[in-house]
C-alpha cells in the first residue's frame, strides 16, 4: 500500500504579509541602548542651587522622642488620696455622728458616705445595719 502525499511548490504556499514602511512587524523587537530622552529634558530644565542658602541647605533636626514606656500602670485617679479607718457603728448613726467617729480615727471628714453601695440620708438602718459592728471606712481626698 502506498501513500500519496500531495506535493506543493514554493509558489502554492501561503505567503507573510507584506509590510509597507508605515505597518509594523508582529514580531517581538529586542530593546538596544536605552535613550534617556525625558531625562535629559529634566536634568536640563531643573532649577539651579544658584543662592548660598540653597547649596549648604542641612534636612531638618527634630528633637528625639522621649524613651518613655508605652503603658504606665496607675493605682488609682492622681491627685486622690485615701485613708483607712476602723470605727465603731450603731444603727442609730446619721451622717454627723458618722463624721465625727471618722475624724476622731485620724482621716479627714468624709462629704457623704456610702454603705452597702446606698448613700447615707437618715440612719444606718434605713441602708440595712441590724447590729452595732466594727467597720474599716476608707475616706478619699484631693
Amino acid at each position: 500500500m502506498r501513500s500519496t502525499v500531495a506535493r506543493t511548490s514554493r509558489a502554492q504556499l501561503p505567503r507573510p504579509p507584506r509590510l509597507n514602511s508605515h505597518s509594523r512587524a508582529v514580531t517581538c523587537a529586542v530593546a538596544h541602548h536605552v535613550q534617556k530622552k525625558a531625562t535629559k529634558k529634566h536634568a536640563h530644565n531643573r532649577p539651579r542651587k544658584s543662592r548660598p542658602s540653597d547649596r549648604f541647605r542641612t534636612p531638618p533636626s527634630y528633637p528625639s522622642l522621649p524613651d518613655i514606656p508605652w503603658m504606665t500602670k496607675l493605682d488609682g485617679p492622681s491627685g486622690i488620696s485615701s485613708t483607712t479607718v476602723s470605727i465603731d457603728v450603731s444603727p442609730e448613726d446619721t451622717l454627723k455622728t458618722l463624721q465625727g467617729k471618722v475624724v476622731a480615727a485620724g482621716a479627714a471628714s468624709p462629704e457623704e458616705v456610702n454603705f452597702n453601695g446606698k448613700a447615707l440620708t437618715g440612719t444606718l438602718a434605713d441602708c440595712g445595719l441590724a447590729e452595732a459592728t466594727s467597720v474599716e471606712a476608707t475616706v478619699q481626698s484631693k
